[in-house]
């Protein structure tokens, strides 16, 4: 270990960037069909709840620049184990809109 090492590493610290993830499961099932305004309202409703502990946790940090929240929801299909990131581009989903 090199002497310096935890001055090196309270530097890194300080000048990192700061990221913050949140999570909210919504477990809707979609048959070949788009979502019913009840399903797109929980899941907007997830979505708004993940938002609102990200700007808060921001604030806390002080964060004021360059920041960037990204959104996406985690798809997988029936009977499949693994799912896919999909990035949403608004922060409410519409009946046409929002997923890239």
């Amino acid at each position: 270990m090199p002497a310096a090492a935890t001055v090196q590493s309270a530097y890194g610290s300080a000048n990192a960037n700061v990221g913050f993830t949140t999570e909210r499961p919504a477990y809707v099932r979609l048959a070949a069909r788009a979502p019913t305004t009840e399903e797109l309202a929980l899941l907007n409703a997830r979505l708004q709840s993940a938002l609102a502990e990200v700007s808060e946790n921001l604030q806390r940090a002080k964060a004021t620049s360059n920041v960037a929240i990204e959104r996406y929801v985690a798809i997988r299909f029936r009977g499949q184990t693994n799912h896919l990131d999909v990035p949403v581009s608004a922060d409410r989903l519409g009946p046409k809109n929002s997923l890239r």
